[in-house]
This record gives C-alpha cells, structure tokens and sequence, in this order.
C-alpha cells in the first residue's frame, strides 16, 4: 500500500505562502573536501527512497501521497561563494508539490572542494527531518544500514492527541517593533536576502541570548521588549508505537515574551517554563484560516499582510530563531570525502524582520540571518549589529572563503581567545594594592599574591630538579592560603596539579600516586611522602628562602595542557583519575562567572570544601578572574567551618554541596552580610531545603541548582532557581 499521510495547517501555511514568496524552501548545505560519487549518490538516494517516503511526496487534495518523483540531483554550474553570495547560492530550481517534485540535491565542485545541498520543501519536511534524511543517504554511501521512516503522524495529530486547545501565546496582531521600510519595488518585499557567520565557539544558552539581543537590537528606545518565536521539534512528543523516523513538518512554534529588563538567564527559564508546560503544543488561531481560504487568496493576503508589517515597523513576532541541534560532520562525511562544514539557511518567514537558524557541529557554530530585501539595511550589516549587541563579534571567525585547508578544524578549536594565567596577570596590572586574599586576620593583595605565587613556582622548579610543563604535582594538603598559592603556582609553570586529601586511606592514597606518576610531591606531613619522586612537606616548601637568582617562568601554554587531574570517588570501581586542560577550565570558569558572580554585586567568594571535591574549583579561579576577594574558612570540623562562614561580615557567595546546606539550615543561624548569590551540587537534594535556604539567606539571595559528574569540569548544567515551579537539572553552561 502506497504510504501517505495528511496535510497539517502548519504545512498548509508554507504551501499557500510559496504562491507569494516563491518557494519556501529548507536547506542543508555542506562543504568539504574530495568528492562523492555520483553514482553512489544515486544508488544511496534511490535506496534510502524506499524506506525514506517523505522524500518523493506528492500533494493530492489534503493529503500528501509517496507516489511523486524521485529525489533530483542537480549540478551546479559553478561553484557558490557562500561567504559572499550566499543569496545566489540558495536559489533552487522550481518545486512543483503536485507533480512530486518536493526535493532535490544540488552539487558543485572546484579543485579539491565539493558541496552538497539538501533540498525539501518546508511543507513536507523541517530541518530535522531534512538532516535524517541526508544523514540517511550517507549511511547508504557507506554501505550502513538504513533506518526507516514510515511515522505518518502530522503536527495536527499529534496536538488532537496531547492538547486539542489554542495555544495562549500566540500573537494576533502585529505589535512587536522593527525596522520600517518602504520600498518603489514592490516584489522586493517577497525576496530574502541572507548572510552568515562561523565561529569557533561554544556559547550555552545560545537562544536566550540571541533572543535578548534581538530586543536591544530590534527596540532599540527599550521600551517596548520583544516577542521571539522558537521552533520547537515536538517529535520526543509522538507516541511510542511509530513505525521508524518522522520526517514531516513537525515543528511548533512557541512563544517568548522578553520585557525591557529581561537578562538572558530569565529568558532561558522562561523558555524551560515553557517547553515542560508544553505550550508549544496546540492550535494556532490562524490554523483554521489556512485550510478555508484558496491558495492565491491566502497568498495574496500574505504578502499584503508583510507589506503592511514591513511599512509600518511593527511584526507579529521580533524574530524568529532556530536551533537545529548539535550535529556531527562525520554522520555527513564518507569514503572520498569529508565534510568540513554544515549550515541551514532560514526559510522566508512573512512575520518577523529576521530569522535565525543556528548550527552547531563538532566544536563550530553557525549562525545564518534571513531577511527582506524591502528593509534599508544588508542582511550582512544586520547580522553584524546582531552579533555586536549580543557581545559575539570578538569571537574567533572562519573565512568560508578560505581553501580547504583553512576549513579543517584544528585540535585547539574550542581554543579560548585568553589564557586563564593572562587574564589573571591582567587584573592584578589593573588592581594590585586590592585584597585578594583572606584567612582570618592575614591578608594578601593582589600584587602580593602574584609575588608570592612566582617566588614559590622558582622554588617548585629548584625543588623538582626539572621543568614541570605538564608534568603532575600531588598536592596533599588542607585548605590554605599556602595550598591556595601552592595551587597557582602549578597554573604559572604549566603544570598539572593532582589534589588528594590529607584524611584519605594509605590504600586509596598510594593507588593514586602509582597512577599519576608524579614529578613532585608536596603534603601535609613525612608519613604520606613515600614515593621515588621528589617530596616535601609544605613547611619545608614554604620555610625555605627564595633562590638568589629568579628562574624565567613559562610566558605561553598550549590550551590543550592540562591544569589539573581530579580523581573520582571509586564508588563503581577503581578510582579514575579525570584529567581537565586549562581550555576546559576555562570555559567553565566563564560560564559560571557569566551566570553566578558578574551580574551580582559580589564583595568576597566563600572557600571552604577540600581542595580534592571539584566544587572547590570555582572559588580557587574565579575569584582572581572577577577581581573579588576570596575568603579561606580554615580546615576545621564541618559546623565550625559553617558557623565561621555565617559570620562572615565580607562572604557573599559559596558553592557547596546539600549536606553542606543542610548544617547551614539546622543551626538557623542568619549570616552576618547581605549574600548574593548560593550553588548547591554534588549529591541530591529537594525542594523542602532549598525553601529553608531561601528563608534563612533572605531575599537578597539567588540560588543556583548545579549538576555534574566529576568526568566533566565541574558541571554540565546550572539553573537558577524559580520559586514559583519545581526543580530541574539546569542548563548545559559549556
């Protein structure tokens, strides 16, 4: 039996918008090097047909029937500057949805580069069907098997089956501001123009953030916020019981209403909010609409309607942005060529001034902006602006305009612009007579820190012998300001510091000595110091006098090098030494920095957990990076240390675990400063403790949720805690 489906309002829209604006169109582009054989392409897309049939739809009255015309695959005559002309590049030949004809793959080659394009009308798929389908074809050309793709259920069925009500947020008429226009051409309005950047780069909560910057870009007399629609893929929505894949349109809008204050961490809870509400599921008020009107009547109501919106500077949303999800270029890649680069351009939207679609792939990010040749300023300069409000221009950029060579993603291309040593190098010049340290009555400044850090690096290096550059010093010691200087001087010698606590077993000791073979040894006491490498008590380190002639220290360090190594507990087995670059704790610290201590006004960061539990991490950088004083609690019994902490006049933030919190919440006593800002981690907790907190810390506080196995740089995800919903996990932070 033939394989066909329905067609749902959502792909009715784009059908009856193509009358306007052309083909609406969604597209997979992929670079690289070598070449595919076309007939292997051919022999893969034939194949991956038969079990693939939203690739050959044909449209018949209200359903879509798996009876059209076979994938085409075109070659281009020349090949596209996609740094340049992008707007040429994305043009496709005619798709005629009645005929069959709803995809295409489009090919080019010059010397050694090849591109692939993957087309499919946005009425029968979305840009993650769009990709299983292309991943489908190269598992062909691999000669791998090819899942099926036989889910018929559309986005109308599945609201009829989940919520068969209308979605709340939905706007009605255009009110959100944007950039006005009127132009003497007027097919100008129903052309779209695009432009792209590539970066080397992670940024989490990438969607929040673009959404906050279209506001300030968009509204720019803040005053008016913004309403930003997301996509939402609703297939992990589907029943259980499909038979394969779902490529069809499945996507939903949902709808984020950003006020003038809004920070970008709002923004993101607003959206979790949202998605576990989902609100995204539901009827459109327009959904109706769509199926009563003919097609040359809704699209001429269409591209009137965008003309209008256009003229006057107010548009049912702000913007739209997409996240296509994290991609890996080998699922695109085979034998005789490799992809070295991927991006989905933005289908025309007549509803908003700009689009975004974001593409993220083996450490690269894509962010391609689509917009209206009506509007007075280039998609290129608009994409600029974008990127400059949101803080993004002085990321690394990739030339696609480049040979192939230049495209190959590098090892160290997660590599950040700054050493984590430079950027504290940097605060002191800025800061040096500010404290930076304090342990009870003694305290050290900033200047005083950076001396003292690098007279104990040239004794470590006097003391091992040898040059420490990525070698591994064990650290055996109690929390201090000497272990704390102890532990950047590891970081200004490029070495790689292994923290073990002083109340460990000998077993569980010697296991971890055997298995990091390190170059020096520095503890608390003789009794842990039998090894065959150098060893000293840290009264012997510090006791000694400086040597009479300064050793040159290390002035640049590969990212890739490690900072430090932490060992797990070796609760499901044998311990496992986890080893972190300096890139990788770089990228945690500005994460958490971003998110936990920059937006509070901060006067001391807490340190008070062993130097071997990972959470001690944050206070022992991010102190120095954020120019705040840290406040060492000195190694005593649990409630001594939480009571000293509580009395604290300057301690305004700490990261600790539950158990932590919970001696905190049974001693009820109020802390003696105004506290900002509280990260809980490192084992389970519940709703009940966080309540206590937030009454025994005041208003004043914001508590973070975080989350992170010891394999990772601390932690994966963050949240801040909305009292008004239940917990959740957080978002990923890098």
């Amino acid at each position: 039996m033939t394989f066909q489906r329905s067609v749902s309002a959502n792909e009715l829209l784009y059908h009856k918008a193509a009358g306007a604006f052309s083909d609406v169109v969604i597209q997979l582009v992929i670079e690289g090097e070598g070449r595919v054989d076309l007939n292997l392409l051919r022999d893969a897309m034939i194949k991956v047909s038969e079990s693939f049939p939203g690739c050959r739809l044909r449209l018949e009255g209200n359903l879509w029937v798996a009876d059209g015309q076979l994938p085409r695959i075109i070659e281009l005559p020349k090949y596209p500057d996609f740094q340049n002309d992008l707007n040429r590049a994305m043009q496709s030949t005619a798709f005629h949805p009645q005929a069959g004809i709803t995809t295409e793959i489009a090919l080019a080659h010059e010397e050694q580069r090849f591109l692939i394009i993957f087309r499919a009308l946005h009425t029968v798929m979305d840009g993650q069907g769009l990709q299983t389908w292309a991943k489908a074809i190269f598992q062909a050309i691999r000669s791998e098997s090819v899942p099926e793709a036989y889910s018929s259920v559309t986005d109308d069925e599945l609201i009829q089956m989940k919520n068969p009500r209308a979605r709340k947020d939905d706007p009605k008429i255009p009110s959100a501001v944007g950039p006005s226009a009127r132009s003497s051409d007027p097919s100008a309005y129903q052309r779209f123009e695009y432009a792209r950047r590539s970066l080397k780069a992670n940024i989490p909560a990438l969607i929040p953030k673009l959404a906050v910057a279209c506001r300030d870009y968009l509204d720019q007399d803040g005053q008016s916020g913004a309403l930003v629609m997301v996509p939402v893929d609703v297939r992990h929505d589907l029943p259980p019981d499909q038979p394969g894949l779902n490529t069809g349109n499945l996507s939903l809008p949902l709808f984020l209403n950003i006020k003038p204050n809004d920070d970008w961490i709002e923004v993101a809870s607003q959206l979790l909010r949202k998605i576990e509400a989902r609100a995204y599921l539901g009827r459109g008020p327009s959904d109706a609409a769509y199926k009563m009107f003919p097609d040359k009547m809704l699209a001429w109501i269409l591209a009137r309607f965008y003309r209008y919106q256009i003229n006057k500077g107010r548009y049912l949303v702000s913007a739209i942005i997409s996240h296509v999800g994290k991609q890996s270029l080998a699922d695109f890649s085979c034998n005789g060529f490799a992809a070295r680069s991927m991006v989905f351009p933005p289908s025309p939207m007549p509803v908003c001034p700009l689009s975004l679609i974001i593409t993220e792939y083996d450490g690269h990010l894509e962010i391609c902006l689509g917009k209206s040749e009506a509007l007075p300023i280039t998609a290129e300069d608009m994409l600029n602006d974008l990127l400059e409000v949101a803080g993004l221009n002085n990321l690394p950029t990739e030339n696609r305009k480049e040979n192939l060579e230049a495209l190959r993603p590098p090892l160290n291309a997660w590599a950040r612009p700054m050493d984590i040593l430079e950027e504290i190098n940097q605060v002191i010049q800025r800061s040096p007579g500010k404290v930076a340290i304090v342990e009870g009555v003694r305290e050290l400044s900033f200047e005083e820190f950076r001396d003292e850090r690098d007279q104990l690096a040239c004794r470590l290096l006097l003391k091992a012998g040898r040059s420490l550059l990525g070698e591994r010093v064990v650290l055996i010691v109690n929390r201090s300001v000497e272990s704390f200087l102890l532990v950047h001087a590891c970081l200004a010698l490029g070495a790689v510091f292994v923290p073990i606590d002083p109340l460990y077993g000998e077993e569980r000791m010697r296991a971890i000595l055997e298995d990091c073979e390190p170059a020096l040894i520095i503890s608390e006491s003789k009794t842990q110091l039998s090894s065959s490498c150098p060893a000293f008590t840290i009264s012997e380190i510090f006791g000694q006098a400086n040597p009479a002639e300064s050793t040159e220290l290390p002035s640049s360090f590969d990212p890739n090098l490690g900072a430090y190594i932490i060992y797990t507990s070796g609760t499901t087995g044998k311990p496992k030494g986890v080893p972190i670059s300096r890139n990788q704790l770089g990228h945690y610290l500005d994460s958490v920095i971003e998110i936990e201590i920059t937006p509070y006004p901060h006067q001391a960061l807490a340190w008070f957990t062993t130097l071997s539990f990972d959470i001690s991490i944050t206070p022992l950088y991010a102190s120095l990076i954020s120019g705040l004083k840290l406040l060492i609690i000195p190694e005593e019994s649990a409630p001594l240390a939480m009571e000293e902490l509580m009395q604290s006049p300057i301690a305004t933030y700490a990261l600790m675990t539950p158990a932590h919190l919970q001696i905190l919440v049974s001693m009820g006593r109020k802390p003696a400063s105004r506290w900002q800002a509280l990260a809980v981690g490192g084992e389970g907790w519940n709703w009940d403790l966080a309540l206590k907190a937030k009454e025994l810390f005041g208003e004043s506080v914001t508590i973070f949720n975080m989350y992170g196995p010891t394999e990772v740089t601390v932690a994966v995800g963050i949240y801040r805690l909305d009292f008004e919903v239940p917990e959740r996990l957080g978002l990923p932070i890098a």
